[in-house]
This record gives C-alpha cells, structure tokens and sequence, in this order.
C-alpha cells in the first residue's frame, strides 16, 4: 500500500515535471539496472515494468482518499458494490475500499470484478488533467449505505 498526499496546487497546469538525473533514486536504479545488466544482459532483458505506475500518479495528483471514493463510485456505476468509507474516529484520515466476497461469488464473477476495477483505474487515470485535480467535494464524506 502506498499513500499519498495531494500536492498543494489547485490545476495540473501548476504542476511542473522535470527529469533530475542526480536524483538519489534515479541514481539507486540506475546502479541497480546496470549491475543487473552487467551480470545478466546476456541472458535476458533488463527493465522495469513501471516505477509507480498510472494509480501512483493519479493518487498523488487527486490525493489517495479521493482517489479511493472516485473507485468506488465508478463501480457502483457498473452495479458493484464496493464502499469506500473512513476509518473510524481518531483514524478518519484514512479511508479504505471494502469489498466483501459472499459464498457462491464465482471465479467469472471475480473476473469481472478485476476487469472492472482495471477499466475503472485506467479511465480514471486517463480523465482530463482539470478532472483529476478538482477539488474535493465541499460536503463530508460518510460510510458507504444501501
């Protein structure tokens, strides 16, 4: 699990990007990837499949709490039902997805869970940068109810 804070920003326009290749952790990988290369490159292909990946970025722009209600509704869009409702008092800065597997849910059914969850994820990812960046909603966020 991986938690994110929103930067202090109101638009993506904001948000600047830049490569730093004297990054400590550009650095570290660096290193890493050409000692692998160095002892493995000639019996096989040397990478990284990410280093973050689309949920990463999308929950530090949005900020992981609202990325967690925007899941949860858009697969309620889709007829699931998995809440995402704050912790209880003294934690009620985290939120969490629940999802709750009945007796009789089957391997096709989680399928389409996943497939779902990995659209929903990828097309949240992909919604325009002023989306993704719009300020939280102006009323409270409660637990999830039927």
């Amino acid at each position: 699990t991986t938690w994110f804070h929103s930067p202090p920003t109101s638009s993506l326009a904001e948000v600047t990007v830049r490569f730093d290749a004297a990054n400590a952790f550009w650095q570290r990988i660096l290193a890493a990837t050409n000692g692998a290369i160095e002892r493995w490159g000639k019996h096989c292909g040397i990478g990284y499949a990410d280093l973050g990946g689309n949920l990463d970025i999308l929950a530090g722009l949005r900020g992981t709490q609202d990325l967690l209600y925007d899941v949860s509704d858009a697969l309620r869009a889709k007829g699931w039902l998995v809440p995402a409702y704050p912790m209880p008092p003294g934690m009620e800065d985290i939120s969490v997805l629940r999802i709750v597997v009945r007796n009789g849910f089957s391997r096709d059914l989680a399928t389409l869970l996943v497939r779902d969850v990995r659209v929903e994820t990828e097309r949240l990812a992909e919604l325009h940068a002023a989306t993704i960046t719009a300020p939280a909603p102006k009323h409270k966020r409660t637990s999830f109810s039927h």
